[in-house]
């Protein structure tokens, strides 16, 4: 993956990220809107009932109410399904992109065996756990990057049409986010490196003693290299 917040590459070598993506889009949307009725349902209700306390009756905030339930209902069935979908989506986005590396591994036009070998615990790091990683990343930040990226103006605009100020004063806010967003990236990227190399060297050797197991067992000494692997 790129440095980027979405590899563009994963939407090229797989069609399910991309339709991933567009359902992605259209429920932050709708979330979007849900939560701005739910805002300004609830802002509506607490406003009448300071400034108008002669309209603290049920009749009176009938429309605000059936407001508010109306949006929460939305926005709980588009979470609900979002959230469904994204894991499904997320295990398929990861089968075609295992499906492609394994492509890659196996097709000798563009991989040659000793170029396998050399690099064979990377690899297979990459194929069992570090495809697998690709889940959260599809189901869960993936959807709330979206969701920031079409909440956080829309909502921008709504304010400012009733508060300028309180808008001013959230876009001066908004660039301390991106700052911290990579710092946290920095670090995350450099345990994850960490992480990756120190399983492929344990995968490595794990390899190598399954290898050598048969010679172990002509040699007599199956039990000192179980005992090692349990160490």
């Amino acid at each position: 993956m790129s440095a980027g917040p979405l590899d563009p590459r994963l939407l090229r070598r797989s069609p399910a990220a991309r339709r991933y993506i567009g359902v992605t889009v259209l429920a932050g949307l709708v979330t979007t809107l849900a939560v701005i009725a739910v805002a300004f349902a609830v802002a509506s209700i607490l406003a009448e009932l300071v400034a108008e306390p002669l309209r603290c009756s049920f009749d009176a905030q009938t429309p605000h109410l059936l407001l508010l339930v109306g949006a929460v209902i939305v926005q709980t069935l588009t979470v609900y399904a979002g959230q469904r979908y994204a894991q499904r989506a997320a295990q398929t986005v990861i089968g075609q992109v295992r499906d492609d590396v394994l492509g890659a591994l196996t097709d000798p036009a563009r991989t040659d065996m000793r170029s396998l070998v050399a690099r064979r615990s990377r690899a297979s790091t990459v194929l069992l756990a570090g495809l697998d990683d690709l889940g959260p990343y599809l189901s869960a930040y993936v959807p709330s990057l979206i969701l920031a990226v079409t909440l956080t103006p829309i909502v921008i605009v709504v304010i400012a049409a009733v508060d300028l100020v309180s808008a001013g004063l959230i876009v001066l806010t908004i660039p301390l986010i991106p700052i911290f967003g990579i710092l946290i990236g920095l670090m995350t990227r450099d345990r994850t490196q960490a992480k990756l190399d120190a399983t492929a060297r344990q995968q490595s050797m794990l390899l190598d003693l399954i290898a050598g197991i048969p010679t172990l067992r002509a040699l007599h000494r199956a039990q000192g290299a179980a005992a090692q692997v349990k160490d």
